[in-house]
């Protein structure tokens, strides 16, 4: 918030006094909740643009959120949180609905070539290899070596 607030005034405006009160203002008031923002954005990307746990955290983490907050908000798998229930289904749930658009385009693609994609795009919205596995191997099935036959079906 104070970077944010020195790059707004210019910095020679304001003196860090002012900027410790203002800040200190913003907290009693509710404005600076670092764990609040953090539930929200999780919420907003899993509800708009399904991204892993990988992604989210890096995203927080380059806003400035301390791992701690995101940890208990975000929980690994194994972990717990009231505020974001998360786990493998639910991991895999968002994993299914990202790459659900996807599927239109990579349908006429040889097996391999469409799992190649599919984990790559997955991969990039930041989903773990586990994850993305799982769902490569439900969309397509494990059969690598499948013939044309096979892959105009699907």
């Amino acid at each position: 918030m104070r970077q944010f607030l020195l790059k707004k005034t210019k910095k020679q405006y304001v003196n860090s006094g002012v900027l410790d009160t203002v800040i200190d203002r913003m907290r009693e008031l509710g404005y600076v909740d670092d764990r609040a923002f953090a539930a929200w954005w999780i919420e907003q990307r899993r509800t708009f643009r399904p991204k892993g746990i990988l992604a989210l955290t890096m995203e927080l983490r380059r806003k400035g959120i301390a791992r701690e907050i995101i940890d208990d908000v975000l929980p690994r798998s194994g972990g717990s949180s009231d505020n974001a229930p998360d786990d493998a289904s639910s991991e895999r749930a968002l994993a299914l609905r990202a790459i659900e658009r996807r599927m239109a385009r990579l349908r006429k693609l040889p097996v391999t070539e469409k799992r190649r994609k599919m984990y790559a795009f997955l991969r990039q919205r930041g989903f773990t290899a586990q994850t993305i596995l799982g769902v490569v191997d439900e969309l397509t099935g494990k059969d690598y070596n499948t013939t044309k036959e096979n892959y105009d079906e699907w």
